[in-house]
């Protein structure tokens, strides 16, 4: 929502949050005089990180289960909850225009006897005749901590048990897609999906082990590599039927071949969302923005990034990807692994000793990149909160703190 890499804006550990001379697409679009309104969950998006910024609405969720006295989404709504809440306000028509941002939490892991546990029958969709004793934990400990003490011990599962895990977590993908699916539709059923700007996007993938580890922390395709799907006002495939098509990756074939929607293979950031969205609005966007607008890639009158760059939560492991080269760089030993994604998309045969040049020229850019973000992030110096003992507690059990 910023436009800045990680290592700029300085929001790297739970104390910190967002300073005030960094402004947020909500503020930006609030400025312009659009209604904007949030419905998000998980403890990262609660106002005390001062993320509720510029939004008139800011429907936080956090304990919702426990509120109503049973411990069944301690993390917030499920989607099918999040839309009922999105759906109330809908039902009375924002001015136009306005800025609606709504955050679904499902697929991620959780504190639950399982890691990923969508309800049913999305749970077992895919499981298939698994006939193992994965029972999500041991000792008292369960799911995400589970994992993340698998990740700490160098633990391994059976690959039965791993495909059974990597199973429960597509079910997930399966509900919330049903949910967007959902949410599309009331769009279009209250004469709003036709003129808006559509965009779908992930924060990050999953690891099932493809690279030792579980949950999401490293830099591997599996975890960088996420959608991007965009509708734009009259899109000639504005039409509901084929935008859910879209995004459960199938082609109906009713279809008309002029109607399917543009597919653009060039990798692009997340850091662009903000910078394209302003561009179609006809918006200017701050100067240190980092991220580009799309609107030219788009339109074909413009390159793709001749760089893309990832970096994981505890910034010890960063990427530098330029065309199909992908360099994994460990911070800071600088130990490091080549991989050409053309040939080898899973990330299975590190070719740094046998393109040592190539290694080293990725090694180059990528360190002057890092320099450079570093630098700019002299200007945005992000503030400290003090965070309750609850909300470590929470953000710990989901895995992202030790």
């Amino acid at each position: 929502m910023t436009s800045l890499y990680p290592d700029t804006h300085g929001v790297l550990k739970m104390e910190d949050a967002l300073t005030a001379n960094v402004k947020t697409l909500a503020e930006l679009l609030a400025q312009r005089g659009y209604e904007t309104a949030a419905f998000v969950n998980t403890g990262w998006l609660d106002p005390k990180f001062d993320l509720n910024r510029g939004f008139e609405i800011y429907d936080f969720y956090h304990d919702q289960g426990q509120k109503q006295g049973q411990v069944r989404h301690q993390y917030g709504r499920n989607a099918e909850e999040t839309n009922r809440t999105v759906f109330s306000w809908l039902a009375h028509p924002p001015k136009e225009p306005f800025f609606l941002f709504v955050h679904y939490f499902d697929i991620h892991s959780d504190w639950k006897r399982l890691p990923y546990d969508a309800p049913p029958p999305y749970g077992n969709m895919f499981t298939g005749d698994y006939k193992g004793n994965f029972s999500g934990g041991e000792g008292g400990i369960f799911a995400s901590q589970y994992l993340q003490k698998m990740n700490k011990e160098g633990k391994h599962f059976e690959e039965d048990d791993r495909k059974y895990i990597e199973s429960l977590y597509d079910g997930g993908i399966a509900y919330t897609d049903e949910q967007v699916g959902e949410l599309l539709q009331r769009l279009e059923k209250n004469k709003l999906l036709e003129h808006s700007i559509v965009i779908i996007v992930s924060d990050h993938g999953e690891e099932f082990q493809e690279h030792g580890m579980v949950l999401h922390e490293q830099v591997y395709e599996e975890l960088v590599h996420v959608p991007w799907i965009m509708k734009l006002p009259k899109d000639p495939w504005y039409s509901l039927h084929n935008l859910i098509s879209k995004i459960r990756f199938q082609t109906s074939s009713g279809l008309q071949k002029k109607a399917l929607p543009q597919r653009i293979g060039a990798p692009v950031q997340l850091i662009d969302l903000m910078p394209t969205v302003l561009d179609y609005l006809n918006i200017k966007w701050p100067e240190y923005v980092q991220g580009r607008s799309l609107k030219g890639l788009i339109k074909g009158k413009e390159p793709a990034d001749t760089a893309i760059y990832s970096r994981n939560i505890s910034g010890s492991q960063y990427s530098i990807t330029e065309g199909k080269w992908k360099l994994v760089y460990k911070y800071p030993e600088g130990e490091k692994q080549l991989f050409d994604l053309d040939t080898d998309p899973h990330e299975t045969k590190d070719l740094s000793q046998a393109e040592i040049d190539r290694s080293a020229l990725l090694e180059k850019h990528f360190l002057a990149w890092f320099k450079t973000v570093k630098q700019a992030g002299n200007a945005f110096r992000s503030h400290k909160k003090e965070i309750d003992k609850k909300t470590r507690e929470d953000l710990k059990s989901l895995g992202y703190i030790q």
